[in-house]
């Protein structure tokens, strides 16, 4: 059957939160330090080149620091493979998690029913803006049909959630969305 593949991508920034902002700073201090202490060693040492050196490796390392924290994740649905790939600085791709929809145990949005839902999981992945706990979803599936589970928090839209349903087991599906 032609055309009847299911192709859903969905790509949330991650904000910048308090351990973030924590990193920055010390970074901007620890570079403040360095490039302090290379004029006083190059006055010690009567070679006044080595500030130049230091200052030019300090603005590379905070440039890198800086777009080091600046993550994305990529969220995509293929015919019942679910991947959701880390996009570190706009530059470098990790895959965080790949598993397929079949092998989903449950699932539903974050809220009370989360912590016991995680209570046998060995695994969490953390994607997305979950700040507040509002607005998430989690899914808890085994690798294989194994007794192993992980569970992935993560912030999809509603097109994503909706690719996402045909495809669950049919008791997984009943349980999160009853017969909608």
């Amino acid at each position: 059957m032609f055309g009847s593949d299911v192709f859903v991508e969905y790509m949330i920034k991650r904000k910048k939160g308090a351990k973030d902002w924590a990193l920055l700073l010390g970074a901007v201090v620890l570079a403040v330090v360095l490039v302090w202490l290379s004029f006083l060693a190059a006055v010690a040492v009567n070679f006044p080149i080595i500030p130049y050196f230091v200052i030019i490796a300090c603005g590379y390392g905070l440039y890198w620091v800086w777009t080091q924290s600046s993550l994305e994740f990529e969220y995509s649905f293929t015919n019942g493979d679910i991947t959701v790939d880390k996009i570190i600085a706009k530059r470098k791709r990790k895959r965080v998690v790949s598993f397929d929809a079949k092998n989903v145990e449950l699932i539903g949005e974050v809220g009370e029913n989360t912590v016991k839902a995680g209570s046998e999981v060995k695994t969490v992945y953390r994607t997305g803006v979950l700040a507040s706990g509002q607005g998430g979803w989690y899914i808890v599936y085994s690798r294989d049909g194994g007794s192993s589970k992980s569970m992935l928090l993560f912030s999809p839209n509603e097109k994503f959630i909706q690719a996402l349903k045909p495809f669950l087991p049919a008791r997984v599906r009943l349980d999160a969305f009853g017969r909608n």
